[in-house]
């Protein structure tokens, strides 16, 4: 990985990722399940803009997206990773 021209940063690593792919691995061994998920779909006003259907497949990209999401037979599991606690993030799975 490149290092960072800031002496005074970090350099970027995917800490989120890795906590949660640890989480989903301890926590649900026995289940499907996938991380980084694109959910819901497209937003409102994106809808009805583009000619072709892969235009409008590309805005997919600005759907809102849980971490995990982990495949059970009676349910779905949303997970969000965060390394520093943010309360308000929880409250952003009700809009998933």
């Amino acid at each position: 990985m490149p290092k960072s021209k800031n002496p005074d940063k970090r350099d970027w690593q995917p800490r989120e990722t890795r906590l949660v792919s640890e989480f989903v691995a301890r926590f649900y061994p026995d289940y499907e399940s996938r991380t980084h998920v694109h959910l819901g779909s497209t937003p409102p006003r994106l809808k009805g803009k583009f000619t072709s259907e892969e235009t409008a497949r590309l805005v997919g990209v600005f759907r809102r997206w849980a971490d995990a999401i982990v495949f059970m037979p009676d349910r779905l599991i949303l997970i969000e990773g965060k390394i520093l606690p943010v309360p308000g993030v929880i409250s952003q799975l009700k809009l998933y």
